[in-house]
Order: structure tokens, then sequence, then C-alpha cells
């Protein structure tokens, strides 16, 4: 019987595949390769405690697919409670007298992996909700920023470690910053008296145009969204260990203050069109 989801090119491609998913670099997410993985290692315990086959003959598999269900369940933050690293380990244990039938085994081993199912379901329903919600209100009809929006659905739909997740604070910051070029005038949002930000300075530049179109404490709490959101945009562009909730985060704060930002935009010209006359019949 064969117990490997990863030999469809045969046995050294296996054993390289499960590799490359132990050391982070394999082209698979480590969601994926977890949930194939937790098959795999949970059927080859049951299997050889319930007359599958000679412990001898899937052992080495199942190591190299135990120690690389580990790491990939760290990067994901998931516990993994499975304490045995090898099947002769395991047979000391069903071989203790507390679990005489084959039912008991498979009843055991179906709880110890319980949690790491459940925790992989709610990390993928949480990704998938994650995912949907980045950049998904339509065209902005600002063509660079509905371009940008499109880029960041793609990096975080893709993204699958944290180098992958700091590339898509990347794209956060750049979005905010070109924001920051399409919703700020100097002729109009600038005060009198006040120096110009500079082109990259987004959160200047976006906090005056908020600040005239919104004045007062009104347009107070925009601008700590708008703060909010370049932080998180920064804490997954930078940080080393970045994860998928760093990064989901931070595109999705992004998208919001894109939103916002239309809003206020369109507002805002609905009342210098009324000002002008435009609106008149």
């Amino acid at each position: 019987m064969n117990f490997d989801p990863f030999d469809d090119g045969g046995e050294a491609a296996a054993r390289d595949e499960v590799d490359a998913i132990r050391r982070g670099d394999s082209s698979m997410s480590d969601a994926q390769a977890a949930e194939m993985l937790v098959d795999s290692v949970s059927g080859v315990m049951v299997s050889v405690a319930t007359g599958g086959p000679e412990i001898k003959k899937v052992d080495a598999s199942y190591k190299r697919e135990h120690r690389a269900l580990g790491a990939a369940l760290k990067r994901l933050g998931i516990d993994y409670p499975n304490r045995y690293p090898d099947l002769w380990t395991w047979h000391g244990r069903w071989s203790q007298g507390d679990m005489p039938k084959y039912s008991d085994r498979r009843v055991y081993v179906a709880g110890l992996f319980a949690p790491i199912r459940e925790a992989l379901a709610d990390l993928k329903q949480a990704t998938h909700e994650l995912a949907k919600g980045v950049g998904d209100g339509g065209p902005t009809g600002w063509p660079q920023i509905d371009a940008q929006l499109q880029r960041l659905q793609r990096l975080f739909r893709e993204a699958k470690d944290a180098d992958a997740y700091n590339g898509v604070g990347l794209q956060c910051v750049k979005l905010l910053t070109s924001l920051g070029y399409v919703v700020f005038d100097a002729e109009t949002d600038l005060p009198d008296g006040e120096e110009e930000p500079g082109a990259d300075d987004a959160k200047a530049r976006i906090s005056y145009f908020v600040r005239r179109v919104v004045p007062g404490k009104e347009g107070e709490n925009i601008r700590k969204l708008v703060n909010a959101a370049y932080a998180q945009a920064n804490t997954a562009k930078h940080r080393h260990t970045a994860t998928r909730i760093d990064a989901g985060v931070a595109a999705n704060a992004a998208a919001l203050i894109v939103s916002i930002l239309r809003l206020l935009s369109e507002e805002d010209g609905a009342r210098v069109e009324v000002a002008s006359g435009a609106g008149k019949i």
C-alpha cells in the first residue's frame, strides 16, 4: 500500500519534495503541505497499528514526513501534538494494553490529529475571508490605484512565506504612497504658511486632504485609520517572521483606505459641482 501523496515523480522526487517542505522552500504553501502531510502521517500511524505494512518498510518515510509536518505547522503557528518521532515509538504506545482493538487505535490517532485539522480549517477560512476582502470594491476610477490593487491581490494570493509576505507589505506601502499622489493637491489642501510634504510622505499628504474634506474632530478617526494602515503595511514589509495574517491585515487595511479616500473624493467633487452651479437645473 502507498501512503505517500508526494510520490507522483517516484520515491526520490517524493523525498525531495518532503525535504523542501521541511526547509520551507516548497512550491506548495505551508497550509497546503500541512493538509497533505496530516493525511499521510496519520494514515501511516493507523495502518501499521491495524495490520498494515511492517514498520521497517515505512518508518523512514514516516520520520521524514513527521519532521516536515512539524516544521510547516511551526511556521503556521499551529501546535503539533504528535510526540512519536518514529513508528517504533508509536508501536510501544499502542502496545501498552489500553488500545487492544484496531478501532481503539483509529480513534486515538483521529483524536491526536483533530486539533491540527481544525486549526488548518480555521486558517483556510480566515485566509479566504482576507483574500476576498482585498480590493474587491470594483474600479476606483484611478487607473494607477486600480492596477496596484490588482497587483496586491495577486501578491497576497500567491504569497506562501515570510519573504513573500514582506512583498505584500511593500506593495501596501506603494499603494498608500500612490494614494498620496492622487488625492493631495497643494493648491487646495495645503494650509497657508505650511511647507508641502515630500512626494513619498503619504501619511502627511493624505492627512492634509482629509483635514480639508472632513475638518475638525470628525476627520480625526479617518486620519487614525490611515496611520494604522501605514503602520501595519510597514510591519508586514519589515518583520523577518511576517505571517499571512500580517500581510492579509495590511492588504485589507490598505484596500479600506482606498475605499474611504475614494468616497471622500467623490463627496468633495460633488460639493465643488454644487458650489460652482454645475448641479443647478
